[in-house]
Order: structure tokens, then sequence, then C-alpha cells
């Protein structure tokens, strides 16, 4: 049973997640549309170990999570209190460690994460091209590219296979759009990647801005109103 601190907004996928042990990592679960009712939510859950992550997201777009890991017994239950991380001094700056993988570009070339982003802050995309969350963030994105092109943002394009290159979209976007490189990567790292920020895996795009470490400043999955706006907003806080 979770118990939620009275005040606060606990929607899933975005102020908390639960994932369960699989092998060596851990999968969200999907309970979207699961809200705590009279402070409470009952989550029947079989025998494992599991990882609840809590998310406060800042005005400034970062975020500060709190991560806490359990076992569960058959037929055990436990209370699991649902709250905030605390906000601690100095810590308005604090990133979330990612851990580094390889971008390969077209030529098979690989790119570390973190070489790509030591300089300055980009935007790494997880892109299901051709789907309409992604094809709603690539026209906001063309919407956006007379500011983005003026500002000099970068964009790690992370696309599934070669053929999504095709997209009509997506090729408009490289021709009008600057600062975006194409590569490919593992579904594991995308997913590991996600879990880290809080983000459902599932729900592409997943939209991460990504510093020096690597390390992930803000994050957000599937198609918001306003995300590439909101991309820009922050990613300006980290330009040179």
């Amino acid at each position: 049973m979770l118990l939620a601190e009275d005040g606060d907004s606990w929607n899933y996928f975005r102020s908390w997640t639960l994932g369960r042990l699989e092998g060596t990592g851990f999968r969200t679960l999907d309970y979207s549309g699961c809200m705590p009712e009279n402070n409470s939510l009952y989550l029947a859950l079989e025998k494992g170990i599991y990882r609840l992550i809590t998310v406060r997201r800042r005005p400034d777009g970062s975020q500060c999570v709190l991560r806490r890991t359990f076992a569960l017994e058959a037929g055990e239950t436990k209370r699991i209190r649902l709250k905030c991380p605390e906000e601690k001094n100095g810590d308005r700056n604090e990133k979330i460690p990612l851990q580094d993988f390889a971008l390969r570009d077209a030529d098979g070339n690989a790119h570390m994460l973190s070489a790509l982003t030591k300089e300055e802050a980009a935007v790494l995309a997880f892109l299901g091209t051709g789907e309409e969350p992604t094809e709603h963030v690539l026209n906001e994105l063309l919407d956006c590219a007379s500011r983005w092109n003026e500002r000099g943002h970068r964009l790690l394009a992370v696309l599934r296979s070669p053929e999504e290159l095709e997209n009509r979209t997506l090729r408009k976007v490289l021709d009008n759009v600057s600062g975006i490189q194409v590569y490919a990567a593992g579904r594991e790292d995308m997913e590991r990647t996600a879990e880290s920020m809080g983000v459902d895996s599932e729900k592409l795009p997943v939209l991460v801005i990504v510093g020096n470490g690597p390390a992930g400043i803000y994050a957000c999955a599937g198609y918001h109103v306003g995300s590439v706006e909101l991309m820009l907003g922050i990613a300006g806080q980290y330009e040179k």
C-alpha cells in the first residue's frame, strides 16, 4: 500500500513510477490513471524486488528525484510512503547521472554520449518516427525552427532503423532545423536512460536534455503540447 502525502498531485509517469526487477534491470510497470484516494493507493504486486521513483519538477525544468528499493514476499503487505524528494540546500542545479553509452552514426562510427555533451548540453531524442506523438513533436520543432536555429541548440536524434530517415516529416525537419545529428542506439540504452529520468520508455518520443557527465537535466515522454517550447527554454539555461 502506498501512503501519499497531503496536498500533492500524484500523476503516474510524471511524479512517480514503480519498477520491478527483472534480470539485471528494473522494468517500469504501467499504472497510468492510478491515483491515491484518501491519501492511499493499494497495488496488488507479485513477490519480487521493486523500485519506487518519485520526482519533484522544479520551476526551472530540472528535477529532484528520490529512489527507494524494497523487497516484497508472497502474501506480504507493506506500507510505503509516497512522498516528494526533499529540497536540499545547494541542490538547485542537481542533475541525474546517466549511464554512458555509444550512439552510432550512418557510417557505423561510435560516439559516446559523454563526449557529445561534454562541451554543451543537447536534447537527446529517442524518436518513434511515423507515429503520431513523434509527428507532433517534429511539427512543433518546425514551428520553433527560427528560434532554435538562432540559439544554436543541438538535438541528437536516435532512430530505431535507417528506414525511418525516409519519413517525410523528419526529412523536412532535417532540411529546416540546424544542429540535428542522427544516430542509432540499443533499445536497452533508451530504456535505461528513460528509467533513470523517471519517464516511460514505452511512450516515444523520449526527450532528455543531457549535460556534461553525462547527466540528465530534464526529460519527458510521449507528446505534450508545448514540449519543444519547454525544451527550448530549459536548454537555453545551459548554453555556453
